[in-house]
């Protein structure tokens, strides 16, 4: 749909928002050529309920709030935003990792951090990393008490 100006838009979706949707909206950014608005109650806030909320779930949820039959893909695509959102993606989580383990190490004197990286792949012009490992002391000194028993 093509609307002739932003005050056409406004009207057009709180008329749908009254009369098919039965949703709440809020607006997350207004300009004088742009107009983004998300519904209230969305994926995000089962997601942050319910880690395992799944797939099969938005589906259902959609169709009991709204009787729409929502397709896999959308569905997937918005509980894939909606995770986004609530944790994060992966690359920002990645980039948090050394931050999060040094406070460990600072506040956990004795605790063993090490890195795998696997180097930069020139196919997708990245660097990787493979695995951290870390242990904290408290579970190292625990650990040498063990005895070793074979069965």
């Amino acid at each position: 749909m093509l609307f002739k100006t932003k005050e056409e838009l406004m009207e057009a979706v709180q008329d749908h928002s009254i009369r098919h949707a039965r949703r709440e909206y809020y607006v997350t950014e207004s300009s004088k050529t742009k107009w983004k608005v998300l519904c209230k109650h969305s994926t995000e806030g089962h997601v942050k309920c319910n880690p395992s909320y799944g797939i099969k779930h938005v589906i259902q949820n959609v169709k009991d709030q709204t009787g729409y039959d929502v397709p896999y893909q959308k569905a997937w695509y918005s509980l894939k935003m909606a995770r986004e959102i609530v944790y994060g993606t992966w690359e920002s989580s990645v980039k948090k990792l050394p931050a999060y383990l040094g406070a460990i190490q600072k506040y956990n004197p004795g605790t063993i951090v090490e890195w795998k990286h696997k180097g930069f792949q020139a196919s997708t012009g990245k660097y990787v990393m493979g695995y951290v490992f870390w242990a904290f002391k408290p579970c190292i000194d625990g650990s040498s008490s063990v005895e070793m028993l074979l069965v």
